[in-house]
């Protein structure tokens, strides 16, 4: 049997703070598509030299435009950490779920190899089900 549970791996989190947004006239809306074409690869020239956009903490570097024209540093509104997050992220019906996938051996009907799945299941933390 396999499963698709991986190891957590380092991720950046951005908290974003609203209502520092809206002080510096900033647009949130706004704020987060900027973060998503930079993060996605969109098909976006992002006009920065390579070292200022080239690793996640450059993002303390980085600025936005409010409605004034004034450039706002993301630290004034935002802030950084890392921590440890799943190497991949599956939702069935808006949640957690990982995939098992197996075949049943000699001798063995498919209704048992689901039994023993469903056994297996039951075992892993985090109250998973079969569905």
């Amino acid at each position: 049997m396999r499963t698709s549970v991986a190891a957590d791996c380092p991720a950046q989190r951005i908290d974003i703070y609203q209502q520092k947004v809206e002080t510096f006239g900033l647009n949130l809306f706004e704020i987060n598509a900027m973060l998503s074409i930079i993060f996605s690869g969109a098909e976006v020239v992002v006009k920065a030299v390579a070292r200022y956009r080239m690793q996640p903490d450059n993002i303390d570097d980085w600025h936005a435009r409010n409605g004034r024209g004034e450039m706002v540093p993301f630290s004034a509104f935002a802030t950084t950490s890392w921590q440890s997050a799943a190497n991949r992220l599956v939702r069935m019906d808006g949640s957690t779920a990982i995939e098992i996938s197996g075949s049943e051996g000699t001798n063995t009907s498919s209704g048992e190899v689901m039994d023993r799945m469903r056994a297996l299941t039951a075992e892993l933390p985090g109250g998973y089900s079969v569905a």
